[in-house]
C-alpha cells in the first residue's frame, strides 16, 4: 500500500429485502459523529450511528438513532444490521415496532414495509425498511430508525457496529438496485467512568474511496483518506460478501492511501470476469464501492 506522494509502504498481502433506486444529488461539508469531517460527495451514501447522549450512567436509557447524516442520493429501502455488546447494554423492546420507524421515512410515505429483527444472545438488531409507493424517495439528512437500551451496571466504553458483509450487511436501496459507494459511521458509548484498560483506542474513519479505472483489465487502483491514524484492512469481496482478496491488514498513518488490485485472489489465481466489491474497514466505519473485471 502506498501513499502519495510519501514512499510505499510494507504491504500485507494474504488476503425479505432486495429493493432498490437511482442515483441523485449532492452535498457540501458536514460534521459526523466521533468528530470526523468529511467532504461529502454527490454519489456517496451514508449511514451513521448516534447515541442520545453518547456518555451514560449504569441503569441509564439511551437512545440509538440510525441517521442519515448529510443529503445525498435518492434511495427508498435499507437494511441495517447493528451490532451491540449484550454484556454492556440492554436492547429494549419496543411495545409498538412502528414507534421504532424514524421520521425521514414516516414523513415521506404512508405505505411502508417494515422488519424487524432482535437477536439479543448475538447483540444483533436487523431493520428492513422501505417506501412502498411509486413515487416516494427520500435523500436526507435525517433519521431513519430508534430503538432504545438500558446500560447495564458497568463502566464501559462500548462500541455500536454497523456490519457491512453478508449476510449480515447493510445496504441502501433505490428501485430495486443496491446503492455504492457506502461509508457506514459507527459510534462508542461511555458508560459511567469508562473502560478501566486506559485511553480509548483511534476510531478510524475511512473516506473518498474510489478505484480506477472502472471497469478494468488487468489492474485497478484502489484509493482512499485515513483520518485519523489507526488499524485498517482493504479487502475485495464477491457482492454476496464472502472475501477474495486481503490487499491490507494493519494500521495506517493519517492522509491519502492507494493500492492495487490484479484480479487475483489469496491464492494467486486469476478471478472471472465480474462485478466485486472493495471494502475499506476502519474503527469508526466501513466504507465499501463496486468494482467490475473484465476479460
Amino acid at each position: 500500500m502506498k501513499t502519495r506522494p510519501s514512499p510505499r509502504p510494507r504491504f500485507l498481502a494474504p488476503a425479505l429485502l432486495a429493493l432498490a433506486f437511482a442515483v441523485a444529488p449532492p452535498a457540501a461539508r458536514a460534521v459526523l459523529p466521533a468528530d470526523l469531517t468529511v467532504t461529502a460527495m454527490a454519489d456517496t451514501m451514508r449511514m451513521a450511528i448516534a447515541p442520545t447522549p453518547s456518555q451514560r450512567q449504569p441503569g441509564d436509557t439511551l437512545l440509538v438513532e440510525l441517521k442519515v447524516p448529510v443529503a445525498g442520493p435518492e434511495f427508498n429501502a435499507y437494511d441495517a444490521y447493528l451490532t451491540y455488546d449484550p454484556a454492556v447494554l440492554q436492547f429494549l423492546p419496543a411495545a409498538n415496532v412502528s414507534t421504532q420507524e424514524g421520521p425521514l421515512m414516516t414523513a415521506a410515505c404512508g405505505s411502508r414495509f417494515h422488519f424487524f429483527r432482535a437477536d439479543t444472545l448475538a447483540g444483533r438488531l436487523r431493520v428492513s425498511h422501505s417506501l412502498l409507493g411509486d413515487t416516494c424517495s427520500v435523500t436526507g439528512p435525517g433519521v431513519i430508525y430508534r430503538v432504545q437500551f438500558r446500560c447495564r451496571n458497568v463502566d464501559a466504553d462500548t462500541p455500536l457496529s454497523l456490519l457491512a458483509v453478508a449476510p449480515y450487511q447493510t445496504k441502501y436501496y433505490m428501485a430495486g438496485i443496491q446503492m455504492l459507494p457506502l461509508v457506514t459511521i459507527d459510534a462508542v458509548v461511555r458508560i459511567g467512568a469508562g473502560s478501566t484498560s486506559g485511553v480509548e483506542p483511534p476510531r478510524v474513519g475511512i473516506f473518498e474511496l474510489r478505484t480506477a479505472p472502472n471497469p478494468f483489465n488487468p489492474r485497478t487502483t484502489v484509493s482512499f483518506t485515513v483520518e485519523p491514524a489507526g488499524a485498517a484492512t482493504v479487502d475485495v469481496l464477491t457482492v454476496d460478501g464472502r472475501r477474495v482478496r486481503r490487499l491490507f491488514d494493519g494500521s495506517l498513518a493519517a492522509g491519502p492511501w492507494s493500492t492495487d488490485w490484479d484480479g487475483r485472489d489469496d491464492r494467486g489465481r486469476t478471478v472471472a470476469a465480474g462485478v466485486y466489491l472493495v471494502a475499506v474497514r476502519g474503527a469508526a466505519g466501513t466504507a465499501s464501492t463496486r468494482v467490475a473485471l473484465v476479460r
